[in-house]
């Protein structure tokens, strides 16, 4: 239902959990009545001592 009223969010993450990808809908203006999307990937180079899966 929710797919009607906005666009959709595509996460990705490695098998550590880490964020890897994000494509969607972004916070900054493309003009007076939208923003603008975006597809950003991310290089994990380091992870945090803890994990980030249970």
């Amino acid at each position: 239902m929710l797919k009607f009223l906005v666009d959709s969010i595509v996460l990705g993450y490695d098998s550590k959990g880490a964020l890897t990808a994000y494509s969607g809908l972004t916070n900054v203006r493309e003009n007076a009545d939208q923003n603008y999307t975006a597809t950003i990937h991310y290089a994990v180079s380091n992870y945090p001592e803890c994990d980030l899966t249970p």
